[in-house]
Parts: structure tokens; sequence; C-alpha cells
């Protein structure tokens, strides 16, 4: 599990969060989804690369917010689970990452689960 963990707020627009990602915000640039949160940084969502340049990429699109175009309908993990709990959803789910957030308040964000990272052989 990653702890370091960046987040953008629910208000951003597309557009912002693509020109970071273009002028390499590393913090954003090298995750295929980042988590969006609300002023009081709370987990709301989750956006893709694939959903930010679909969106972006069709008329007037890019002044929407990430919350208006990224998934509330969110599939996480909980630092007491197992692993291959976490694993298991990413599969039935078909997602690729999973936010991993406090059993008890499921808005903090305390992690950040990356299937790509299980597959890497280092």
């Amino acid at each position: 599990m990653d702890r370091e963990v960046p987040s953008v707020p629910a208000n951003m627009k597309l557009s912002e969060l693509s020109d970071r990602i273009a002028l390499g915000d590393t913090d954003l640039s090298r995750r295929q989804g980042t988590l969006i949160v609300d002023d009081q940084d709370r987990l709301v969502g989750i956006i893709t690369r694939e959903t930010l340049f679909a969106r972006c990429g069709k008329e007037r699109k890019a002044e929407m917010t990430v919350a208006e175009a990224g998934s509330i309908d969110l599939v996480v993990a909980f630092p007491d689970e197992p692993l291959y709990a976490a694993l298991t959803k990413m599969l039935e789910r078909d997602v690729g990452r999973l936010p991993v957030v406090e059993r008890n308040n499921p808005g903090r964000v305390v992690g950040y689960l990356d299937a790509r990272r299980f597959s890497r052989h280092e």
C-alpha cells in the first residue's frame, strides 16, 4: 500500500487537472487514477486518466469539475483486510486501483493500492 496519496479538490476543473498532468506534476502524473476529496479532505470519488482525457476531448467538457466527471461509486479497501481480499475486489469490479480507507471513517484515506505494482518483477 502506498501511503502517499495525492488528491485533487472536487471543484477542480478537468482542464486544470489535465494541464497539471501534461506539465509533469509528479504527484499526479505517476498514477492512472487520482482521488477526489471534498473541502474537508474526505474521499468523494476517483477520476482515471482514461475518463479525464475522454471528457476533455469533448467540446466544452473540459470545464466540468473532476467530481462531475469522476466515479463516485467507489470500491475501497481497508487497512486491516488481507491483500487477497482487496485484489479480489479489483478483479470482481474490473478496477486497477483502490483507495484504502479507515473502516470506521470511510471518508478518510490512509493509502492507495495499484494493481500495476503487483505485476512488476523487481
